[in-house]
């Protein structure tokens, strides 16, 4: 509810004097932050049961206009290693094809929404404008990388 009176029905209905729209405006460090926690949240509380737990964390890139979600599954017995710091070779590599999509195809449209699973890490590339950080946002990311998981899986065990 308050993504939809914070962000959406501004965006939706400009006026003359407020012509900001929140949707597109750069997403704040505590938005991308709340938005990693209910993704958490939404993802362990549908495992609960299982042996594994995620944590998170969220980096943006203003020159880019992306950011990246990086998520890290790990057992619930281990101590949940810190994720990494440093992800500018992340970053750097996202330049990269940036640079070379663009020459070629004249966008980077196709890196934005990419979601790669490696090991136990899942990267997920989202534009940093403020709709992709919201809360609802998050939820439906969570049910995404949940059917992706399931559908991915043998027998739906992830």
């Amino acid at each position: 509810m308050d993504d939809t009176i914070r962000v959406i029905v501004p965006s939706v209905r400009p006026t003359r004097r407020r012509a900001v729209v929140p949707t597109i405006d750069p997403s704040s460090q505590q938005q991308r932050d709340d938005y990693i926690k209910r993704l958490c949240n939404a993802l362990n509380g549908w495992a609960k049961n299982g042996p594994f737990t995620v944590q998170g964390r969220a980096v943006v890139s203003a020159k880019l206009g992306i950011g990246v979600a990086i998520l890290k599954k790990s057992r619930l017995a281990q101590m949940a290693p810190k994720l990494p710091e440093d992800v500018d070779d992340l970053l750097t590599a996202l330049d990269r094809l940036r640079e070379l999509t663009s020459r070629k195809f004249n966008t980077f449209e196709l890196i934005r929404g990419a979601k790669v699973f490696y090991r136990d890490r899942l990267y997920v590339v989202k534009p940093i404008g403020q709709r992709f950080w919201t809360q609802t946002a998050a939820l439906n990311d969570a049910d995404e990388i949940a059917g992706t998981i399931l559908m991915h899986t043998p027998q739906g065990v992830a």
